[in-house]
């Protein structure tokens, strides 16, 4: 599912990245997702 329209970032990206053992900082900066739209 497509969890942010402004930069076409899925559920799927979010959790690939997160297995990779990103955080959510990290996660935020390489995906641009959860930093103010919304």
């Amino acid at each position: 599912m497509i969890v942010c329209v402004c930069n076409r970032v899925s559920d799927r990206d979010i959790v690939r990245h997160a297995h990779a053992g990103m955080g959510f900082d990290d996660i935020q900066l390489e995906l641009g997702v959860a930093t103010c739209c919304g």
